[in-house]
């Protein structure tokens, strides 16, 4: 009862400290906790129609939005998994002669088009594994102009199930300032809503390719914008069936002048993309690649200060590889050693070179002072001695001069195969992280989750011995 005497202020952060199914019994237990509790309920609602066992509850959920305004003015994020569609639970005989699928797609759309109004609170729809079903085409297209003229809507996000539509049923949104995509025909929908979002600051695409398709380049995100006019977008993330040619990074390099971080794991990234980066002094603070060449490496040479960075070499082994590699563990990793608060360097081919962790790549590592999160891959030859001197074990000795470090990846540079009468690598793996012993541990490395191919691991007291510690699997 004491809890009741709180402010409310105090009562909600408290509350919101709780798991959904806290939050929801918390909504149970007075007058107050529930007037505490509902905003956070119902803070992100999920949809989903087309699921036998939440159909029912879906549609009395939309049709109480309709006169539960106290419920639908919550509402900051929307989650619509599937289609539009009832489910498939009532085909009964008399269901089908009766039309009652049809009847249930009529009253569908009704809840939406009843309830999409009184959402004057959201700020994120997504759409996940979206198609538009057995909904007309008009039908798709009314529910998402009404989507669209929400006044606080800023973020959209769709993952397309299976092949995207060809034409776009997404041109009314606008002002947006986040925008996911995932599928095919991207130049249908992308564009468009660029141009209609003058304040895009994050962008995150993957495209997929369908076979009459031409290869999508990354210019062509910008294409609809007139001449002249450039993108304010600052985060951008692709990934999938895209290239971007040598002839298009002159239209695509003055959108990027706002760009504090960019992933891009596409099909092919041409050096020269890199190089007018370095020219333009467009300086990164985020910058995930799959593709590593001179030219990249010659661009994170030319500044420092980048907080997180991946590298995921997937090319093969050739004879400059190694120099590559060289040259980026010594000069330069240490260039951006104050500021680097993520590393990840994990190889995505076997003979990988310099890329794994090595007593080299580890010296380099360890100038990064503020690290909270390392991610890294091992190779066989760093594990094969039998003692306590095999590159994980030297890594784990080393934790002090890593305060800051919240995880700690170590991935196995080889496929998952059990090997009759031996020892798989990633065995191997977890082997060297668990004979790990030490004691008098810092709080960092108490705090620390050490990961596996196979589990999360944190340090703990030994039963046999209370002054020494060991690491141990953790429980999820």
């Amino acid at each position: 009862m004491m809890l009741l005497s709180l402010p409310f202020e105090l009562l909600y952060k408290i509350a919101s400290l709780l798991n959904n199914e806290e939050k929801r019994n918390l909504r149970l237990a007075s007058k107050k906790f529930c007037c505490v509790a509902t905003p956070l309920v119902f803070e992100t609602v999920s949809i989903s129609l087309t699921r036998p066992r939440r159909y029912r509850k879906c549609l009395a959920f939309l049709k109480a939005l309709k006169t539960r305004a106290d419920l639908a003015q919550h509402i900051q994020c929307l989650l619509i998994h599937g289609s539009f569609d009832p489910s498939y639970e009532n085909g009964t005989l008399w269901y089908v002669i009766t039309n009652g699928r049809g009847r249930d797609i009529r009253l569908n759309k009704k809840r939406l088009l009843e309830a999409i109004p009184f959402l004057v609170s959201l700020r994120s729809l997504h759409f996940y594994s979206f198609r538009p079903g057995e909904l007309s085409p008009s039908s798709v297209d009314s529910i998402m102009l009404a989507l669209s003229r929400l006044p606080l809507l800023s973020h959209l996000s769709i993952d397309f199930h299976q092949q995207s539509p060809t034409r776009t049923s997404y041109s009314e949104f606008h002002d947006l300032e986040h925008i996911g995509f995932g599928g095919t025909h991207m130049l249908d929908i992308i564009p468009p809503l660029v141009v209609r979002s003058p304040n895009l600051t994050r962008l995150g695409l993957l495209v997929l390719q369908d076979t009459e398709e031409a290869p999508v380049t990354a210019s062509s995100i910008f294409s609809g914008l007139p001449k002249g006019k450039y993108s304010r977008v600052e985060q951008l993330a692709i990934r999938g069936a895209g290239i971007l040619p040598a002839q298009d990074v002159p239209l695509i390099v003055p959108h990027l002048h706002h760009f504090i971080s960019l992933h891009i794991h596409i099909d092919d990234v041409a050096p020269e993309f890199w190089s007018a980066m370095r020219i333009e002094k467009i300086c990164l603070r985020d910058v995930s690649v799959d593709i590593v060449n001179d030219a990249l490496l010659e661009y994170l040479e030319s500044y420092s200060g980048v907080k997180s960075m991946t590298l995921v070499p997937k090319q093969p082994v050739n004879s400059s590889h190694v120099d590559s590699s060289s040259r980026f563990w010594g000069e330069i990793l240490p260039k951006h050693a104050n500021t680097l608060l993520e590393l990840c360097v994990q190889p995505n081919f076997k003979c990988s070179g310099g890329w794994f962790l090595d007593t080299r790549s580890l010296d380099a590592i360890r100038q990064c002072k503020r690290l909270e999160r390392l991610r890294v891959k091992v190779d066989q030859e760093t594990l094969e001695e039998e003692d306590e001197t095999n590159i994980i074990s030297q890594s784990l000795d080393g934790l002090h001069e890593w305060p800051c470090l919240n995880i700690l990846n170590f991935h196995s540079l080889t496929t998952s195969i059990i090997y009759l009468g031996g020892i798989h690598l990633s065995d191997k793996t977890e082997n060297a992280v668990l004979s790990f012993r030490c004691t008098k541990p810092t709080e960092g490395a108490l705090r620390l989750t050490v990961s596996t191919d196979f589990a999360d691991h944190r340090l703990s007291r030994r039963k046999s011995d209370v002054e020494v510690y060991s690491f141990k699997e953790v429980q999820h």
